[in-house]
């Protein structure tokens, strides 16, 4: 007669308990050992993949099939370390993977985490203090582009095997250095659709996926043909089998119509986010500043000879379903796409310059007046966005292939690469004796000999010749 007792660990499993048998054999025993191993072996973990489109996207992360984010997983106290790759400097740091607070919009790079554009595999290590059993690891991203996109291998380790390496660089099988591979998670394929909010939960049907202290996320551009297309990830989550989940409470803000006013009460901003409430906290956190900032200064960089820029401007956000607009200006009304993220200046301080422009008034008066060529306004616009408000995106740069391909009427952004060109050689101050012109309707071609000496013919030829070089 023989007595066994305690079922062995088996891959990392937690024992099931004291089990006492009574065979009359060793075959017996062998049988029930070989009935019972499946009970507590692992299966191959099952990938499960969420996806919100613009619609049902929202701050709570609710999927149909993936839990919400938790706010006490066992990753809000671990540490995240980046091994290998480095993150855009543009984004926020590793604490934004564990904080249990979400972005409120599409695009909000500062509350989310990605690596640098151009990084083809980045390594970023989990360190949960001390071996537990893990239920779930979960990821979340949002973006309304490819960068929602979510590409990786998860592998684990609990740090005992020999020879573990608990910083593998690129280069180097984590297999072959004390790592399990868990999992490879690819959200393009899968959900078949492009931006917006991506779910990703990593389970086992048994229970737990093992019982691991580390974890190791190698992670790929979110593109096969672009590097610079890098998931922005707004959470990971490490569920453990014993802790009762508390998810983040993010609901949706009520939307609100608010007037604000500048410090010295000239100029006032109403703010308008009725049809989109999920902009609310953000427009009073990170626009309202911008704005507040970016107005009276654009006033004074381009003055009016012509009608008064407006003191009283209505910002309005709502999902405007037409592919690539960002936004639009009409009178003192600035309508901002909420489909297309939250960027807190861009698109607002190029919209502004258009009512600052204000060059369709003078007809009213003077039905002579000459309107000056849509390239011209759109690329003064983007002078003032690219050149003065954020220089340090290189957003319009043109690199000498392009030189040949290019002229100085492309409008938005090249057009912009064309006067910043011209400012800094014949005139710094180009740009405002232009737009001064156009304010009293006087704009003709004629006007870039006045200011430079030279033709914009001539002028375009030169520019040409010096993005060649």
């Amino acid at each position: 007669m023989k007595k066994i007792t305690t079922l062995p660990r088996l891959h990392g499993g937690r024992p099931p308990g004291k089990i006492v048998l009574v065979a009359r054999n060793h075959a017996v025993a062998a049988a029930f050992f070989m009935l019972m191993a499946p009970a507590v072996l692992h299966a191959a973990p099952t990938v499960a993949v969420g996806h919100n489109d613009r619609e049902a996207a929202t701050p709570a992360f609710k999927f149909e099939n993936i839990p919400s984010p938790a706010i006490n997983d066992a990753a809000s106290k671990a540490t995240f370390t980046i091994i290998d790759g480095a993150r855009n400097p543009k984004g926020g740091n590793v604490d934004k993977l564990h904080d249990g607070k979400m972005p409120v919009a599409n695009d909000q790079r500062p509350e989310n985490f990605s690596f640098n554009n151009g990084t083809k595999r980045g390594r970023l290590l989990v360190d949960l203090r001390s071996a537990i059993e893990i239920k779930q690891v979960n990821t979340y991203s949002w973006h309304p582009g490819p960068c929602a996109r979510q590409v990786y291998t998860l592998y684990a380790s609990d740090g005992a095997a020999p020879g573990f390496d608990p910083r593998p660089k690129n280069g180097i099988d984590p297999e072959t250095r004390g790592w399990k591979r868990i999992a490879q998670v690819d959200t393009r394929a899968q959900s078949g659709k492009g931006g917006t909010q991506h779910g990703v939960s990593i389970s086992d049907t048994g229970g737990s996926i093992g019982r691991y202290r580390y974890l190791l996320f190698e992670i790929l551009p979110s593109s096969q043909t672009d590097a610079s297309a890098q998931t922005f990830f707004s959470e990971i989550d490490v569920i453990d089998t014993r802790t009762p989940i508390k998810f983040v409470q993010n609901t949706i803000p009520k939307g609100a119509r608010e007037t604000f006013k500048t410090d010295d009460g000239v100029y006032s901003f109403t703010f308008d986010t009725t049809q989109a409430p999920e902009m609310t906290e953000w427009v009073r956190a990170k626009v309202l500043p911008v704005i507040k900032e970016w107005y009276p200064k654009l006033v004074r960089i381009l003055p009016n000879k012509g009608p008064e820029a407006p003191k009283n401007i209505v910002f309005v956000y709502k999902k405007i379903q037409k592919a690539g607009v960002p936004a639009y200006a009409s009178g003192r009304v600035i309508t901002l796409n909420a489909h297309m993220g939250a960027n807190p200046g861009g698109a607002v301080v190029h919209e502004m310059t258009h009512l600052v422009q204000r060059y369709g008034k003078v007809r009213k008066t003077n039905p002579n007046a000459i309107y000056p060529p849509g390239w011209l306004v759109e690329g003064m616009a983007d002078y003032v966005r690219f050149y003065l408000y954020e220089p340090q995106t290189g957003a319009a740069n043109i690199g000498p292939k392009r030189a040949d391909k290019v002229n100085y009427n492309g409008s938005y952004r090249v057009t912009a690469n064309f006067l910043n060109w011209a400012s800094l050689k014949y005139d710094r101050a180009l740009v405002p004796k232009i737009h001064i012109e156009c304010s009293l309707n006087n704009y003709t071609e004629d006007l870039w000999k006045k200011l430079t000496g030279r033709t914009l013919q001539e002028l375009n030829a030169e520019w040409k010749a010096d993005l060649a070089k």
